[in-house]
């Protein structure tokens, strides 16, 4: 869905630079409609050359500046912006960090070598042994039908000669005495289709359709690479010239950082979830004389449970009327104050 609905984005974005030339020739070619003028066309024209060169110049970069082109898609992919900031990005990287860029090109080119070289002589070597495999059955030459596994490989692909080698080595094809070719697979292969009964045939298709599927896999391979390399890069010159981390991606369905306490509230004993206005902004319950509000739940630590037997009262009301907040006098306790008020005072007020 995320590429759908940015096809377009990712369709001209490489288009633009070839756009651009396009619009530079064709102001060229209308400058040099100058040129039918006698005498006064040639002067115009050698007076307004330097018009020219600048276009040139201009069309040079944009066409040398192509070679980042794979970052256009790793940029829209990654930012989720449109074919012109991929196209800004590219051309900014390239030309701002040139040989970072080759630096990182070549090391993938190298690396992209070997892995591919070592996916495709494994895939090849997969399919050769599961041919020598199968051709180790005995009695297979008392078969009226002549080779029937070497026949299995008739539409093998052609690619990698990979339909060649699988079949150079037919009964039809090769000298008994010597086991050398003696027919090119080119010209034999009407031979193979002509003694191939109806059952092979139909064998040969089906095999020939598990080939193509793992030949598509050793090819998809090497797309796969070529895009992820170009991501790989595309990361490494974004910190290089913005400065930018590596885990920096954008999210469609990144999901809201919810209160801590909406999240673990509901253990308090029935109290819900949501942060009351006054602890949020920062002013303490209504009627005491002190702003007593912790921090918002979501950042406030976890506090121990207090015993059950020594309750910390947050205010407690005087019988003047005042007001004194817990800590005031390390040496006041609960019950001194209860006796020089004469008795204790009532519930503590409700605490955010």
């Amino acid at each position: 869905k995320f590429s759908t609905r940015r096809f377009v984005h990712y369709f001209i974005a490489p288009l633009i630079p070839f756009a651009i030339v396009v619009a530079l020739a064709l102001l060229m070619i209308l400058g040099g409609f100058l040129l039918l003028l006698p005498y006064l066309g040639d002067i115009l024209v050698a007076l307004l050359w330097i018009l020219p060169l600048l276009g040139a110049m201009f069309m040079a970069l944009l066409l040398i500046g192509l070679v980042g082109w794979p970052l256009m898609y790793a940029t829209i992919s990654t930012e989720a912006t449109d074919s012109f900031d991929a196209l800004s990005r590219s051309y900014a990287y390239v030309y701002q960090r040139p040989w970072h860029y080759i630096f990182y090109t070549l090391v993938a080119i190298l690396y992209g070598v070997l892995v591919v070289f070592f996916v495709v002589f494994f895939t090849s070597l997969v399919v050769h042994l599961a041919k020598w495999g199968v051709g180790m059955t005995p009695f297979l030459g008392w078969r009226a039908t002549g080779d029937p596994v070497t026949s299995l490989f008739y539409f093998a692909p052609k690619s990698y000669d990979w339909q060649k080698l699988l079949l150079q080595k037919h009964a039809l094809l090769v000298d008994p005495e010597t086991g050398q070719p003696r027919i090119p697979v080119e010209q034999g292969r009407e031979l193979i289709y002509q003694q191939m009964n109806f059952g092979m045939k139909i064998a040969a298709a089906i095999v020939g359709f598990w080939l193509h599927v793992v030949f598509l896999l050793m090819l998809g391979f090497a797309y796969s690479f070529f895009w992820c390399v170009s991501t790989i890069i595309y990361f490494l010159m974004r910190r290089r010239v913005d400065s930018a981390e590596l885990d920096e991606v954008y999210l469609e369905d990144e999901e809201e950082d919810f209160p801590f306490s909406q999240t673990f509230g509901s253990g308090d004993g029935g109290a819900s979830g949501a942060v009351p206005a006054t602890a949020a902004s920062g002013t303490g319950p209504v009627g005491s004389s002190e702003s007593t509000a912790a921090p918002p739940a979501r950042f406030a630590p976890e506090a121990p449970a207090a015993p059950p037997s020594a309750p910390s009262p947050t205010t407690e009301d005087r019988s003047d009327g005042s007001s004194e907040s817990p800590g005031s006098d390390p040496a006041d306790s609960p019950d001194q104050r209860e006796s020089e008020d004469g008795s204790q005072s009532g519930t503590p007020p409700e605490s955010s």
